[in-house]
């Protein structure tokens, strides 16, 4: 897992611009503008939020955004709460 450092920034620059492009889409409904006009520019910020997304993913390699995604995961995972029946002794 021997990356550059020049292929890091790269790369994860690219993934902070597409979270960004992505959470300014939440912003759209607060400008002055018509609708139609909106919903093309959000569409274009999704397109282009997953395409930067793409780009900076294989730029940093599947090693990296499998371990990105490992941690990901790690966050949400629940543990399991014992059965209270199986600790019963008949």
């Amino acid at each position: 897992m021997n990356i550059s450092p020049m292929k890091k920034i790269v790369g994860f620059g690219c993934l902070i611009l597409s979270m960004v492009l992505y959470l300014i889409i939440f912003l759209l409904p607060f400008i002055d503008t018509d609708t139609e006009t909106k919903v093309a520019v959000g569409g274009g910020l999704y397109v282009a939020s997953y395409a930067v997304m793409f780009v900076g993913g294989a730029v940093l390699g599947r090693e990296i955004m499998d371990e990105m995604k490992k941690r990901w995961k790690s966050w949400f995972r629940r543990n399991p709460k014992p059965d209270p029946e199986s600790d019963r002794e008949d």
